[in-house]
């Protein structure tokens, strides 16, 4: 372990690049809710599904979970699912306007949240990584409150180089 953490602090010293940590918000479902001035849409769950977790829709018209590092369609984000669900269930969802991801998951104020390459996550924008498709779900307006676009979340499809 001492050798380890020797080798990655030499790293740091000479410059040596270092994988960088990757950090998901852990919502707790009791806190979550579902803004009053937002988008909302139904389906049916194709997996189990957990409240707050990024969603996208499948070719058979259910829903399940959003992947950054996936492909064009599996890391389409339709938005934030208000509630959890098992598969089969129904499932609701927020594109758009405040959504409380909950205080447990405690956000930095004014940072832009993205989908995460861990399926269903939300993470710093920071912590994108390369390859990872860059969607925007919106910025912390309050270490609670997640504040989407009105339009909905910026799926640009971008691939990060």
């Amino acid at each position: 372990m001492t050798l380890l953490l020797g080798l990655a602090g030499l790293a740091l010293i000479i410059g040596w690049a270092c994988a960088p940590l990757w950090i998901d918000l852990v919502p707790t479902g009791a806190e979550v809710r579902k803004g009053t001035d937002g988008n909302f849409g139904r389906g049916i769950a194709a997996v189990t599904i957990a409240a707050a977790q990024c969603l996208y829709r499948k070719t058979d018209d259910t829903i399940a979970l959003c992947d950054a590092d996936g492909d064009a369609t599996t890391s389409l984000c339709i938005g934030i699912a208000t509630h959890g669900s098992l598969a089969g269930q129904v499932i609701e969802w927020q594109n758009g306007g405040s959504f409380t991801v909950g205080a447990t998951a405690a956000m930095t104020v004014g940072i832009v949240y993205c989908t995460s390459d861990n399926a269903g996550g939300i993470r710093p924008s920071a912590d994108i990584n390369n390859g990872d498709r860059t969607t925007v779900l919106g910025v912390a307006s309050t270490t609670a409150i997640l504040m989407m676009p009105q339009t909905g979340v910026f799926n640009s499809q971008v691939v990060k180089a």
